[in-house]
């Protein structure tokens, strides 16, 4: 007989985040931060961490790309636009996250850091962790599964529970379209979660979406689902100018999970 993996195989753990203390909790996800860009827009990245710093319920994930890596071989390669060295970009945005650096729930690393991991030996997302003291929120696997707690339900007092994945992806493209294709598809690795976040393609998107399973007591139930796909604070010039890229908006959609019942909304200020 030919050899069968066991159906309930557990194959990742989720990280498991109690904020019950909240009503709710509202949820930036900071993608695309190329901090070591001479085109990152540091007003952006400074007005998301006053802006967690403002109420004891907003949090952060960064779903990677935090820095810019120009090296040989990659298609972006220009020394002229590299605005400071990783290890310079590393201090000046731990500086900024100190403050507020517990409200950051989890960080993967992107496309652009791991070319330096690879080819210098240089985990320098993970040294960004450690120094603000949240290593342990550090996924080096490149994608994130969370559970977050939020409230309690008002019939029974249990903690209403939101699954989120988490990944830098690797889809860019020129359109709208293939970039929403390419958030869609993330539902093949994970089917239920509830918030699916995707980086690299620069461009804020939300797309709202349900999905039926079959439930324990043979009935079907619909699951809403919201997929982000979570911007950039890279100014456009250089090589996206070159390749004749159009402009991007420069926003990081936010999700606000609800307490009392199950209920997620998400917005785009712009």
């Amino acid at each position: 007989m030919p050899y069968a993996y066991k159906s309930q195989s557990i194959m990742a753990r989720a990280r498991v985040y109690d904020l019950t203390q909240h009503d709710s909790v509202e949820l930036v996800s900071m993608g695309d931060l190329h901090t070591t860009s001479l085109h990152a827009d540091f007003d952006m990245i400074r007005s998301a961490v006053a802006w967690l710093g403002e109420k004891k319920n907003r949090y952060a994930v960064v779903p990677g790309d935090i820095f810019d890596t120009a090296i040989k071989g990659s298609v972006s390669l220009d020394l002229s636009e590299r605005g400071m060295s990783s290890k310079d970009g590393r201090h000046l945005l731990a500086n900024l996250m100190q403050p507020v650096a517990s409200r950051f729930l989890a960080i993967i690393s992107g496309n652009h850091d791991d070319r330096l991991t690879r080819d210098a030996g240089s985990d320098e997302v993970d040294a960004l962790a450690c120094h603000v003291g949240i290593g342990d929120r550090y996924f080096p696997e490149g994608e994130a599964f969370l559970c977050l707690k939020v409230g309690k339900y008002k019939h029974n007092e249990q903690a209403v529970k939101y699954n989120v994945y988490m990944t830098h992806g690797n889809a860019g493209g020129r359109l709208p379209g293939g970039k929403a294709n390419s958030l869609l598809a993330l539902r093949n690795i994970i089917h239920n979660s509830d918030v699916y976040l995707n980086g690299h393609g620069h461009t804020p998107m939300v797309l709202p979406d349900v999905a039926w399973h079959f439930s324990d007591k043979n009935n079907v139930i619909e699951q809403k689902q919201l997929f982000i796909s979570c911007g950039s604070s890279l100014k456009r010039a250089g090589y996206p100018v070159r390749k004749g890229y159009p402009p991007l908006a420069r926003v990081w959609p936010t999700i606000t999970l609800h307490g009392g019942h199950k209920h997620m909304s998400a917005h785009i200020e712009h």
